[in-house]
């Protein structure tokens, strides 16, 4: 893809079908069909990992029973004490139980950051706490470059103040267009002290859609790099004469564009001393590692709010590299990385080297690692725990896997569901599963075990928590919100998304609805057909989709790939799929991409794909169709109007 570093190679050998189900260092599987209607369990005399695998899982086990032991028999006492000696004796035993489990559990740093938003702080002041404690501790550090607290602290200061003295205040909005570097950070600190509010905005994007970025979201100035000072000039004419300008050079004095200030010069001259008053396994001292983009939440708020609330030191870089992301943990000793959606199928696919296991990374955290990869991601790279995680950036609920679960993203007890701010509701086929299904008492209702339905996030009354802010689009926002759920008059976020979650009550990711498509009376998940289509093609970037036949009930499947040397072994190909999906799951079309267009946060875009369809006569690309003898054959006009026809079946 166009806008990230990825240097992909060749793997050294195909992974059989055994080493895919083979059960991995710290990981453990659960039933298949809750997941991966078109997998095989794994047999049970197959291997079951290393002798250290075997170690954590028994210590982990351990663990567990010591802890249920130890509530269990705290428990017990304090029943006996208030039973034979009274209130005032159990009273007292039991406060000191729950400041025990208290302290222990961790939870104690999360109520640290609620007293101070209840006493009206911001994150600059949790920052400043950690500036004078550790001053000199690496804050972030960018290819080579090391910036301590007191340096991020200092910029932050400095560019608080130009905007201070500009008569900027809290309300403001200052749009930040930067790439990936610590100064983006340090900028979007420096005016959060100020109250101002910033918009990240995807430095990919050009015209239209940076203009569109620009001016929904209402700002009052622009602060941009130099490296997209020309992004910057396409629309300096169109843009609001409100609007201000700021450019961030590499160095003072250099030129700018016209109408817009020379930021790195105006914070040359601010005296840094007369500063602004400012009104899930994670430990202080691990190094985290991230190559997202920084105007994402994932990257820029899940990865830097590790040093800015929590006080560690976070790794970054410009541009994601497949090749370089364990060579940069072990370079800057690690210990958490963080990845999203396809990196992992891209880092898996780079050739085997010393620095696979070479590195002190205990933990990886983030959002789209495939089951299908999942078990070879790990155990090649030695990863002793994965932390998949769901959440929106606009949502009011998140979740995460602490148990190591292939493929799972959370966990609801089936015990006490209530209790959870989150649920797993039915949904309405009709509507693409898009909204929910109702009873006769016009609620919704809960999904049973294996179940797919749309996660929800309950929005509480009077709990900052669980609000849902929306967008700036009201109807936008109102289009999120689902009423009457499980009473009359309580209402929740919908994420639009289907989750599953299995007899042990695990949540597994299911689809996003509208990435699922009906062909021959069944149901298609094209994120489970992209992943068997994707390892079939040795980890290439693959999009699956479904198409309108005319005459035809719902939608045929359809395969783009990425394939530009047409390298891809279509006989291959089709002996694979006929061996790992269901015939109703088959892409009918495959199409052999020279290019594949991608978001900023590595996901796959397929709309305009979609819209293509597959007629061969409008589209560059090499088209195939699935004949009836199971093997993909050249689509040329005829034959497209063959089908069109009814003449050639599908």
């Amino acid at each position: 893809p166009s806008i990230v570093d990825v240097e992909k190679g060749q793997p050294e050998n195909e992974l059989t079908r055994q080493q895919q189900e083979r059960q991995v260092a710290g990981s453990r599987w659960r039933p298949t069909s809750a997941l991966e209607p078109f997998g095989t369990e794994p047999s049970p005399g197959e291997s079951t990992g290393s002798r250290s695998a075997s170690g954590d899982r028994f210590r982990l086990v351990l663990l567990y029973v010591l802890q249920f032991t130890s509530v269990g028999a705290s428990i017990a006492a304090v029943v006996l004490i208030w039973y034979y000696m009274g209130w005032e004796f159990g009273l007292p035993a039991l406060l000191i139980t729950l400041a025990a489990v208290f302290i222990a559990s961790g939870w104690w740093r999360w109520w640290h950051i609620a007293f101070h938003a209840k006493n009206n702080a911001t994150i600059g002041d949790i920052f400043a706490e950690f500036v004078s404690k550790q001053p000199e501790k690496a804050c972030l550090i960018f290819e080579g470059r090391t910036w301590t607290f007191r340096e991020v602290n200092d910029y932050s200061n400095r560019l608080a103040n130009v905007f201070h003295s500009h008569g900027y205040k809290h309300g403001d909005v200052v749009g930040l267009l930067q790439e990936n570097r610590p100064e983006f950070v340090a900028t979007w600190l420096g005016l959060s002290k100020l109250g101002v509010i910033v918009p990240l905005i995807n430095h990919n994007l050009r015209k239209n859609a940076l203009m569109h970025s620009v001016t929904v979201a209402n700002c009052n100035a622009l602060i941009y790099g130099e490296a997209l000072a020309e992004a910057v000039a396409e629309i300096a004419d169109t843009l609001p004469s409100a609007v201000a300008l700021y450019q961030v050079n590499e160095a003072a004095q250099n030129p700018v564009l016209a109408n817009a200030k020379d930021l790195t010069t105006l914070m040359q001259y601010i005296f840094i001393a007369a500063a602004i008053s400012v009104v899930a396994g994670f430990r202080a001292d691990d190094t985290f590692y991230t190559p997202l983009p920084l105007y994402h939440t994932a990257g820029g708020m899940m990865s830097i709010g590790q040093a800015l609330l929590f006080g560690a030191t976070v790794v970054t870089r410009k541009k994601f590299s497949a090749s370089q992301y364990f060579a940069d943990c072990q370079k800057y000793n690690c210990t958490i990385a963080q990845y999203i959606g396809e990196m992992c199928r891209y880092i898996l696919a780079t050739p085997a080297s010393a620095v696979d296991k070479a590195h002190k990374v205990r933990m990886i955290f983030g959002n789209g690692l495939r089951p299908q990869i999942w078990p070879q991601f790990v155990e090649r790279f030695n990863i002793p725990r994965v932390a998949e995680f769901y959440g929106a950036t606009e949502g009011n609920a998140n979740i995460v896997n602490i148990d190591n679960t292939v493929g799972a993203i959370g966990f609801v007890s089936r015990i006490i569901p209530a209790v959870y701010p989150i649920s797993i509701i039915r949904a309405d086929p009709a509507t693409g599963y898009s909204e929910p299904l109702r009873g006769k008492d016009g609620l919704c209702q809960l999904c049973k075990p294996n179940e797919p339905g749309l996660f929800i996030g309950k929005i509480i009354p009077n709990n900052p928590s669980r609000a849902f802010l929306g967008y700036v689009d009201k109807g936008a926002t109102e289009k999120k919100i689902v009423r009457d759920i499980f009473r009359k008059g309580d209402a929740a976020f919908l994420s639009g998304d289907l989750l599953v979650a299995d007899e042990r009550g695990s949540l597994f990711f299911k689809d996003r609805t509208g990435d699922t498509y009906r062909w021959k009376g069944e149901n298609v998940s094209t994120s489970e057909v992209e992943a068997e289509v994707s390892n079939a093609c040795g980890y290439r970037d693959t999009v699956v989709y479904g198409v309108e036949v005319p005459n035809l009930e719902g939608r045929a499947g359809m395969a783009a790939i990425l394939d530009p040397e047409r390298q891809v072994d279509l006989e291959q190909l089709a002996r694979t799929l006929k061996d790992t999906l269901p015939s109703y799951a088959r892409p009918q079309f495959v199409r052999l991409l020279s290019k594949v267009d991608m978001t900023g946060t590595f996901k796959l875009k397929k709309l305009d794909l979609q819209v293509e369809g597959f007629d061969p006569s409008g589209i560059e690309d090499s088209v195939y169709y699935l004949t009836s003898k199971g093997q993909y054959e050249l689509l040329t006009p005829e034959i497209y109007e063959q089908i069109k026809r009814g003449e050639v079946r599908l």
